[in-house]
């Protein structure tokens, strides 16, 4: 029987592989030689794509019900997973192209080898392939350290980090006379900011609502930048900090919510899951936990959102992550405030799962304006939303740069969650070998790209 190889490798390696066929379903690469390469796209058959995501949304929408079923203490729509961030997560992209390899049934023509830099998929694989496949795990680095703790104790953990920045917030708090404004305007400093302004919002004067901690994916600020960013919060009137209004109490009172909703949760985070009978235990179950755990973060702001509501009246909320489970949040949370307006901040297509799973609870979720700014964006936005006001970005570049189509030089502004698979993009097309490639990396991405 032939040997076919699946490659499903996150980065390049120089094993070498002879004399069989493979096919590469992910973007990394290995060696072959004498050897035929079988094409693959996910992409190829729109409609049968098409159907397929809709057969996952479903596969969610289920999952989805059954933590309803569990506990209403939290808005099931507020959850990462149920996002469905399929730019932000391969997992979704990686059942849908083993799906249609599982339809092909391929461990019936060929004598199946599988290499990955993932060592926690064996039991995905052989629920695709069967028990009788050959799994190589490879990699150049050593395993990175996995925090297997319990979930209540890395939420004990965020709970001290959030007890120190409240009493820094206590301490730096200056007491200014703070003009009333009936409109308040979403931040996150310093991203977006300049010159204490963020230009994505087209109104002057404007009152900043910002969040510093949130369930700590947004600026991922660590302990010892605490001192200094609130020290510089605490200087600009235009700024109300809501980790201002965050009691002492209402940390214990996050503990003890998330204790109730952990116990009632934990049969399902035991649970096995399948789509198509392809084993997503491992992808689902870790989301599930992390999202539960992000969502929980957000307890400690329950009572300063009723405290902000009373104190300044707002009666419009502008912000930004209005598509994804925050947004959903804010809007949950601000439920009384009359007008939402939100703002397009990175791209958005149809290809994206974002709002696939809360059409029945549009009104609750997205704003009634879109702000867009993106030409290729606004026919995706109509689908969703009924009032859309096209506004061009302005982008502002550091240095002039003058193009030159027959240069081999190229310059690629890299996104922020698809930088490795930009990267790997230009590295492993062959029409790009002569040319000189020059990353621009996103400017809230950290991550060193060599």
């Amino acid at each position: 029987m032939e040997k076919l190889v699946i490659v499903d490798l996150e980065k390049n390696y120089h094993n070498t592989l002879k004399n069989c066929s493979y096919i590469c379903v992910n973007r990394g690469i290995l060696n072959f030689q004498n050897s035929k390469q079988i094409p693959y796209d996910l992409n190829h058959n729109k409609k049968n794509l098409k159907k397929n995501k809709r057969d996952l949304i479903y596969f969610f929408l289920d999952l989805k019900k059954k933590f309803e079923k569990k506990t209403n203490d939290i808005n099931s729509y507020e959850l990462e997973i149920f996002n469905l961030r399929n730019d932000k997560y391969d997992y979704l992209d990686k059942i849908l192209i083993f799906y249609e390899l599982k339809k092909k049934k391929l461990h019936k023509k060929y004598k199946i080898e599988i290499f990955t830099d993932k060592d926690n998929l064996n039991e995905f694989y052989r629920s695709v392939f069967g028990n009788k496949i050959n799994i190589n795990y490879i990699s150049y680095e050593k395993k990175i350290y996995k925090d297997n703790s319990s979930l209540l104790l890395k939420y004990l953990k965020f709970i001290i980090r959030a007890f120190y920045f409240i009493i820094l917030t206590k301490i730096f708090k200056k007491n200014r006379k703070f003009i009333t404004n009936s409109e308040i305007y979403l931040s996150f400093y310093p991203y977006f900011f300049k010159n204490e302004n963020i230009d994505l919002y087209s109104d002057k004067n404007k009152t900043y609502l910002n969040f510093s901690l949130t369930d700590e994916t947004h600026l991922n600020l660590k302990p010892f930048e605490y001192i200094k960013h609130v020290k510089k919060l605490s200087n600009i009137d235009s700024i109300i900090s809501i980790e201002n209004f965050i009691k002492f109490s209402d940390l214990f009172y996050a503990i003890k919510k998330f204790i109730y909703c952990n116990f009632k949760l934990k049969n399902l985070f035991k649970d096995s899951y399948k789509f198509k009978e392809i084993d997503c235990t491992n992808f689902l179950v870790s989301h599930l936990k992390s999202s539960f755990l992000n969502r929980s973060k957000l307890f400690i702001y329950d009572n300063s959102f009723n405290l902000i509501l009373k104190k300044y009246d707002p009666k419009k909320l502008h912000y930004f992550l209005f598509e994804y489970n925050f947004g959903f949040y804010l809007k949950n949370k601000f439920d009384v405030i009359e007008k939402f307006t939100g703002y397009q901040h990175g791209i958005y297509n149809d290809n994206l799962m974002w709002l696939d799973l809360i059409n029945y609870k549009r009104d609750k979720c997205l704003p009634q304006l879109v702000i867009c700014n993106r030409k290729k964006s606004i026919n995706a936005y109509k689908k969703n939303f009924k009032k859309i006001i096209f506004k061009k970005k302005k982008f502002n570049i550091e240095k002039n740069i003058k193009i030159n189509k027959t240069s081999s030089k190229i310059l690629v502004f890299l996104g922020q969650h698809d930088i490795d698979d930009s990267i790997y993009f230009f590295i492993n097309n062959k029409k790009f070998k002569k040319q000189n490639i020059f990353f621009k990396v996103h400017p809230n991405n950290k991550k060193n790209t060599g």
